[in-house]
């Protein structure tokens, strides 16, 4: 046994008593702490590093307790005692208790040098949070998923962006996406940690939630899937890197759709439509070239051969020009039909498609058949002179300009009309003939329309040949020549005096009418302020003189029988005419005064009950069976106070002249006709010849039945209310069988 703790690589000694004194060591121990003699010798004073980094105290503790101990990669630092520095090293060892006859006598160690193995692991480590700090600042997201449950142990910026909304870190990946479970994406990395194989895929769909608790969406994903080994070598984790190419995919699909739409579209449509690429070779022509010709060999510049010999040079001219200088392309050029072998213009236009970059990669144009067009243009255009004699009996002036704006045309009308000679009319000098408060703002609208290439539309004075100014309008619209050069405006000037003046005549009228207004709406003021205090005023009076009235006749009383018979009730009616006039001028004021108020939307049930609580006693003493139905329209849209005072009113005549001979029925309720609630009040009253009084019911103080109190102002204020909210009256009623109104509220 002695020969194998000599021969053991592991470093063993026996520490004897409380003093730990090194009672036997093998020369692995040696070697620990070389040139120094330590047999017999007391820990602690041939080795001071053990004291101070604390092995001396768990000698001490293991001695005390007989408890083992094992420590791992612990640290000392061992002075080689030869001037070097200390050196440290890193031990995992087991202190024992000694024991002879059932006694701890002392603690064995057993221990190994472990330091290449931790400074590998740490150097190791470093160097993975090295790489995980990469990660974090990588532009790309990136994921480390650890261990088999693929628990993600380190989620970059980049990748947590991709789902903004959710937790990720320090939780498995089927629990922090769960939806990941019913994707192929479990089997791959599964395969992935199994056989330690990268996995790459581009443009894979994934159905994810970027926030939590959100639908899921299609997210496409490029990425690759490498392990993740351990210091043995082993997979214990994945390493995700990933890009979200959704918007990519989706732009790519919508490319794709709309390749496929041009195609349908080409194949469909009856132009000549044509690819090319970034040099100008054709790459693609529609089916409807096939009219032109017979061999498909027309790619490339095949094409040329069903183009008329006399345009062909002029033709590629002016497409060369455009493929060097990327502008859009455009020219007339005649195309042999191989049926007939007829030729027939056709306007060829073609536009660049851009990169990101700007730069041209691809050319889309169509050739449209204009033959029936070009001959109409060429008959029209074979005399000037015809065009000018037609253009000198127009009802109106005509211009045209070049392109810097100079007016280069102006038919007869103009000269007719202002007097100006051709030298003095052209360039810029009709502005002369223009009104000089109006030459300035015209001059810069025509130059602004003329630079910007745009439609022209200005009103100004224009002097006819007598001194005379007269308003006109001028308008005119850009032209461009057959290569889409922009050739100058081309307008047209309009007498619009009479119209101009009426116009401002109107403006002048209009505002006389709403001063005339104004002061109508101040005078209606002042004489509803007029009437309130008329009432106001005069009611106080009338009351002392009945008070007058009543002491005068207990002083007089019995005097003279006869004369107080005859002259009192004169006097009391007198009285109470007066205050019956003062009532009505009153009611007068309230009907003036009534308005739209408010709109708000009120519920006809609570006001129908409240205007009812108001005429309780009148309800009793007619006997009255009142219904209403709300069901169609239980709420509507009306000033409140004005709906009120209407129910009110029609509540109350219909009680006032119900008939004295039976109990009053009244029927209220609410219909809807011509998208309008219509309010209808139904009794079995009086009633009245609707026929013969009907049109004079609404009138001021018109009243049918004199029998009842009132004021004859109830109905004319109903009415005006209503009018004043865009509705109107309908009454029907007969003598004897009561009466219906109908109240269109109006579209409120």
């Amino acid at each position: 046994m002695y020969q194998v703790f000599e021969q053991s690589p592991a470093a063993m000694c026996l520490l004897r008593g409380p003093e730990h004194s090194l009672a036997y060591y093998n020369p692995a121990y040696q070697a620990l702490f070389p040139g120094r003699d330590m047999r017999g010798q007391m820990l602690a004073q041939v080795q001071p590093e053990a004291v101070a980094s604390g092995f001396v105290a768990l000698l001490d503790q293991v001695y005390q307790s007989g408890e083992p101990y094992v420590g791992v990669e612990m640290p000392l630092a061992i002075d080689p005692r030869d001037g070097r520095p200390a050196q440290l090293q890193y031990f995992n060892f087991t202190y024992n208790a000694f024991r002879e006859e059932g006694r701890i006598t002392g603690v064995t160690v057993f221990a190994y040098v472990v330091t290449e193995q931790v400074l590998s692991r740490r150097a190791a480590e470093q160097q993975r949070q090295l790489l995980y700090q990469l990660y974090q600042e990588a532009p790309v997201p990136i994921a480390v998923l650890d261990g088999p449950a693929w628990v993600y142990q380190l989620v970059n910026p980049a990748y947590q962006r991709v789902f903004p909304g959710r937790d990720l870190l320090g939780r498995p990946l089927l629990e922090a996406l769960p939806e990941v479970a019913d994707s192929p994406m479990p089997s791959i990395l599964a395969e992935v940690y199994r056989t330690g194989r990268a996995y790459s895929s581009q443009d894979m769909p994934l159905n994810l939630a970027r926030h939590a608790g959100a639908v899921p969406e299609i997210i496409y994903g490029t990425f690759t899937c490498q392990a993740r080994r351990n210091a043995q070598g082993e997979v214990d984790g994945l390493v995700f890197f990933a890009t979200d190419v959704t918007e990519q995919v989706r732009m790519r699909q919508q490319v794709q759709q709309s390749e496929t739409r041009f195609r349908r579209l080409a194949e469909t449509s009856p132009l000549v439509v044509w690819e090319a690429d970034a040099a100008g070779n054709t790459t693609y022509l529609s089916p409807n070239w096939a009219q032109f010709s017979y061999t498909g060999t027309d790619l490339g510049t095949g094409w040329l051969q069903a183009v008329h010999p006399d345009d062909q040079s002029p033709m590629l001219q002016t497409w060369h020009a455009a493929v060097r200088s990327g502008q859009p392309f455009q020219a007339e050029l005649r195309l042999r039909v191989a049926a007939t072998g007829a030729y027939r213009w056709h306007l060829d236009r073609a536009v660049p498609v851009r990169d990101e970059a700007g730069q041209v990669v691809q050319w889309v144009g169509a050739a449209i058949d204009i033959h029936e067009l070009k001959h109409l243009q060429h008959t029209l255009l074979e005399s000037e002179q015809y065009f000018r004699s037609m253009a000198d009996h127009v009802p109106a002036i005509l211009w045209v300009t070049d392109p810097a704006g100079a007016c280069t045309y102006l038919n007869r009308p103009w000269y007719e009309l202002t007097g100006q000679t051709e030298a003095e009319a052209l360039g810029y000098g009709w502005l002369d003939a223009v009104h000089p408060e109006d030459a300035s703002a015209t001059a810069a609208a025509f130059r602004a329309a003329n630079d910007r290439q745009e439609p022209f539309r200005v009103v100004y004075r224009l002097r006819n040949t007598a001194g005379h100014y007269r308003w006109a309008i001028d308008a005119a619209t850009p032209r461009f020549d057959a290569a889409g050069t922009y050739a100058g405006l081309v307008g047209v000037v309009l007498d619009v005096h009479e119209q101009q003046v009426a116009e401002q005549a109107l403006q002048q009228l209009t505002a006389q009418l709403q001063a005339t207004n104004q002061q109508l709406v101040r005078s209606n003021v002042d004489l509803d302020n007029f009437v309130y205090a008329a009432s106001h005023d005069l009611k106080q009076p009338v009351h002392n003189l009945a008070g007058l009235l009543d002491e005068l006749l207990r002083s007089v009383q019995g005097i003279n029988p006869t004369e107080e018979q005859l002259l009192l009730p004169l006097i009391r009616q007198a009285l109470q005419q007066l205050n019956g006039t003062i009532d009505e001028l009153a009611a007068l004021g309230h009907a003036q005064q009534a308005s739209t108020g408010p709109v708000e939307t009120v519920a006809l049930a609570e006001i129908t009950a409240e205007v009812l609580r108001t005429l309780a006693p009148q309800v009793q003493a007619a006997r009255a069976h009142i219904t209403t139905d709300f069901a169609v329209c239980p709420a509507v849209s009306f000033p409140r106070a004005n709906l009120r005072t209407v129910l009110f009113n029609l509540l109350s005549n219909a009680l006032k002249f119900a008939d004295p001979d039976r109990p009053a029925r009244i029927y209220l309720a609410v219909q809807v006709a011509d998208e309008q609630p219509v309010l209808v009040v139904q009794d079995n009253g009086l009633g009245f010849d609707a026929q013969k009084y009907g049109h004079e019911l609404f009138h001021l103080f018109r009243r049918l039945h004199g029998h009842t109190p009132g004021s004859g102002v109830g109905l004319y204020l109903v009415n005006r209310i209503v009018q004043a909210n865009g509705g109107r009256i309908e009454v029907e009623s007969q003598e004897g069988q009561g009466a219906t109104f109908r109240v269109w509220l109006g579209r409120v």
